[in-house]
């Protein structure tokens, strides 16, 4: 980044393209201060987010190419020492994160393949958040997600509304807290509205649970609870990167996991280190 910001202002000390640079460079800096003013993570919680900045990246990958042009002493030196930088201080861990993806996209296929051969079109499936993203690209399912039935936020939410108090958050805080105003209480009339509202939005269709058996729990009537398939999933790849926690979690791509497993199904989606997901039919 550094070499596109001189190579812009060389561009911008070119004749005839001082304007051009100048239009580049506002992009640049307007997109990346209103990422900064709106994406305000203190706690480093806003790792996920910088997809967002993507759309600058030819900038800085044209400035860079100016500012080599402008050396050509420089250019096979420079380019090989960022090349050799890149490799010595990311393979590991982006090979690592490669079979990490691998394994929880595997094991989404696998569920997803199961529950195509048990529910139908309409039925509605409720699991975590990254199961149910993935089979919203399936469009053939109602989803609900189960983190509802959680105490307060959630995991994820909760912890989030927890570590970074200052608003606007990388993760909406308050935009999770406002949908879920609509089933307080972990409790009583909370789970009853969210069951009362599960059973009208599936207007006579079949009800699924799929996720961990512990999770199971998390309903009122574990007797309604009907398990139908039991799901072996792939072992997790062994971490052996440098990592010890983060958004990608230290052992599997779990959010916040432990040093030597998997925190809970995260932002890379998949099942954690569980080596076992079930499929329950419920019957509120």
């Amino acid at each position: 980044m550094a070499i596109s910001v001189v190579g812009l202002i060389m561009l911008m000390r070119t004749a005839g393209k001082r304007a051009f640079a100048t239009m580049l460079a506002l992009i640049a800096a307007i997109m990346l201060l209103l990422y900064m003013a709106y994406y305000w993570a203190p706690q480093g919680n806003g790792m996920a987010t910088m997809r967002f900045l993507v759309p600058t990246f030819p900038i800085y990958i044209l400035g860079t190419l100016f500012a080599l042009a402008q050396i050509p002493r420089a250019r096979i030196t420079v380019a090989v020492s960022v090349i050799a930088l890149q490799l010595l201080w990311g393979t590991r861990d982006l090979v690592q994160q490669t079979a990490q993806l691998h394994h929880a996209k595997e094991s989404l296929a696998i569920v997803t393949d199961e529950l195509h051969n048990i529910a139908h079109r309409d039925d509605v499936v409720i699991g975590d958040n990254g199961l149910l993203q993935h089979l919203d690209f399936v469009r053939e399912y109602k989803l609900a997600d189960i983190s509802l039935l959680r105490t307060g936020a959630g995991i994820v939410g909760g912890m989030m509304a927890r570590a970074n108090g200052d608003n606007p958050s990388p993760m909406q805080s308050e935009k999770m807290a406002l949908r879920r105003q609509k089933y307080t209480g972990l409790f009583g009339s909370g789970r009853r509205k969210f069951v009362s509202d599960v059973q009208k939005w599936s207007d006579g269709h079949a009800v699924y649970f799929v996720g961990l058996e512990r999770d199971m729990s998390n309903f009122d009537d574990t007797r309604k609870m009907h398990v139908i398939k039991r799901i072996a999933l792939p072992q997790m790849p062994q971490d052996t990167s440098r990592r010890t926690g983060g958004p990608f979690g230290r052992g599997g791509p779990g959010f916040f996991g432990r040093p030597g497993g998997a925190g809970p199904p995260g932002i890379m989606g998949g099942f954690g280190d569980a080596r076992e997901v079930v499929i329950a039919q419920w019957k509120p």
